[in-house]
């Protein structure tokens, strides 16, 4: 609304200009006019500032990389003014990345009235995507001033990478894995031989060996321990965050989603673990929630490649069946470093790469378990890796 500032200054000038030259009762009292419409139009800006409010409600819950969603905007005008126009500058960005993009949203506000708007968002590549009020400008009904308002909230979607099914071949070697674990399931048996779920009477079938007969003899009857069964994964998810684009960040959450979801689908115990300020983080994955929750924190950990420090990787105690690590950046001093530990049976190397290199050393020393995907062309290798547990 500049040019309608500019009109008015210009007409005070001329009026001001017309008293001093031209002596008379009628231009003072159109210059006092023209003063009194600024300070009449700063009162009525006042008015409906105290009147307006706005706020960003929830949008879709689940929304996915190269997919549009809407996030409902909701302005309100309690004053008995209407507001003649709003200006809302929303900043976009994706926590992993840098890259901030700046959209504009006029509004008009009726008196005693709200006005609910949606802004369409699409994000080419997955992540903790942010949108934040940047400012909001709101005009007084002459729309000859403005007053600013900076930082009036924030909204956050999760952007989760496409989901592609891999082709995995179970066998019972890692399913009946006994797990070093710290939790047990306190409703199912297992077979691990160091913690016992419950006693109960003796059924036909069971094995003599599994009676107490201790217990057995102070009870009169036969009684039989049931064994736990561990929580504790069977297979670690390893991601090395130190990618160094948007388009690497994709392609690796994209893999290890899909992992995840396939090992959930085939109730294949496992966790995810990775890097973060100097230490090992690592959850348990048993269901969808718990891999959404995986998903939001490593959309937060920022890039690290300076100070990832790989004696933290020494400290880990799990005793885990298969290691996958997925990750762009690794040599192969740092892979036998991470792979050679004492608490893995198996290992395997999955290298998310964005550009060709010379991966030959790594490909000698795991062969037929080092796996080798370009970032660009993702979607389309993802199903040709097979992997046998």
């Amino acid at each position: 609304m500049l040019y309608r500032k500019i009109i008015y200054f210009i007409t005070i000038l001329i009026t001001a200009f017309i008293v001093i030259m031209y002596p008379g009762s009628v231009p003072p009292v159109l210059l006092g006019l023209e003063v009194g419409f600024a300070i009449g139009s700063l009162f009525l800006l006042i008015v409906v500032l105290f009147g307006f409010q706005m706020k960003i409600e929830k949008g879709e819950t689940i929304v996915f990389a190269n997919e549009e969603w809407n996030i409902p905007i909701v302005v309100k005008n309690n004053s008995w003014l209407p507001i003649a126009y709003v200006k809302l500058d929303l900043l976009t960005y994706n926590h992993i990345g840098e890259k901030k993009t700046l959209q504009t949203v006029w509004l008009k506000l009726p008196a005693k009235d709200q006005v609910k708007t949606e802004l369409a968002v699409k994000s080419e590549f997955c992540g903790m995507i942010e949108v934040q009020v940047n400012a909001c400008r709101v005009y007084e009904p002459f729309c000859l001033f403005g007053w600013t308002r900076r930082r009036l909230g924030s909204y956050q979607q999760i952007v989760l990478p496409k989901l592609t099914e891999l082709n995995i071949e179970w066998t019972g070697q890692s399913q009946y894995f006994i797990a070093d674990a710290k939790e047990y399931d306190n409703r199912k048996p297992g077979d691990d031989p160091s913690e016992i779920l419950r006693f109960r009477d003796y059924l036909p079938g069971d094995r003599m060996s599994q009676v107490n007969w201790k217990l057995s003899a102070r009870k009169h009857t036969l009684l039989v321990k049931e064994r736990s069964l561990p929580l504790d994964c069977v297979i670690d998810l390893l991601v090395d965050t130190r990618y160094t684009s948007l388009k690497q960040a994709d392609a690796l959450l994209q893999t290890l989603y899909s992992f995840s979801w396939a090992f959930i689908e085939q109730k294949i115990r496992h966790c995810i673990s990775w890097y973060q300020e100097g230490n090992i983080v690592s959850y348990n994955i048993t269901g969808e929630d718990e891999i959404l929750e995986v998903m939001k924190q490593l959309m937060l950990v920022p890039a690290q490649p300076k100070n990832w420090k790989l004696e933290a990787w020494a400290q880990r105690r799990e005793w885990i069946y298969e290691q996958i690590l997925l990750t762009d950046l690794m040599n192969e001093e740092e892979a036998d470093f991470i792979f050679h530990q004492l608490n893995s049976k198996k290992n395997v190397l999955v290298l998310i790469q964005e550009e060709n290199r010379d991966n030959q050393k790594l490909k000698e020393q795991y062969g037929e378990n080092c796996y080798e995907i370009h970032a660009p062309n993702i979607d389309n290798e993802l199903p040709s890796i097979w992997l046998v547990i």
